[in-house]
């Protein structure tokens, strides 16, 4: 992407900035010579000031200002949407999902808890060598779980000890 997109004003700005460039000939300059170089320099940038030279100026950096304005604004303006857009990303990804959870997480766990209940206190009352050990734990959690006799006791058999 180029970065104007005024080449017109581009091309007439070079043009008349040649215009208006001071030149002095060679005749100028060797009569110029004995002058002291305060002189010689006042005479090489010596510049058209006339008032439509200046009007000319004028309406140039008028171009220039309403063009540089333009980009700006339009700059400004996306600016803005991406600052707009990345708050409403970030609430979605990250304020909805902790207020969802804040909001649900509480409940679930206190049903969790209250199913697995008779299962988590009965690891906590043994510890797991003696549970492994103990057939009547291993009872107690084959109880507890939704499986059917047969399962049962196939895992029964495996969690034995031998």
């Amino acid at each position: 992407m180029r970065m104007f997109k005024y080449p017109k004003a581009l091309k007439e700005e070079s043009k008349s900035s040649s215009d208006q460039v001071s030149r002095t000939s060679a005749a100028d300059m060797k009569s110029n010579e004995t002058k002291s170089s305060a002189t010689i320099s006042a005479v090489v940038t010596k510049k058209d000031v006339s008032p439509e030279a200046l009007r000319e100026l004028l309406e140039k950096n008028l171009k220039w200002s309403q063009i540089i304005y333009e980009q700006t604004r339009k700059i400004n303006s996306k600016l803005f949407w991406k600052s707009v857009w990345g708050w409403v990303i970030f609430f979605i990804l990250v304020v909805a999902p902790t207020a969802f959870t804040i909001w649900y997480l509480p409940p679930l766990l206190r049903g969790l808890e209250k199913k697995y209940q008779p299962l988590l206190s009965l690891m906590g009352s043994a510890s797991a060598t003696s549970t492994v050990n103990n057939m009547g734990s291993i009872d107690e959690i084959l109880k507890l779980l939704p499986i059917s006799n047969e399962q049962k006791s196939s895992l029964k058999a495996v969690l034995s000890p031998k």
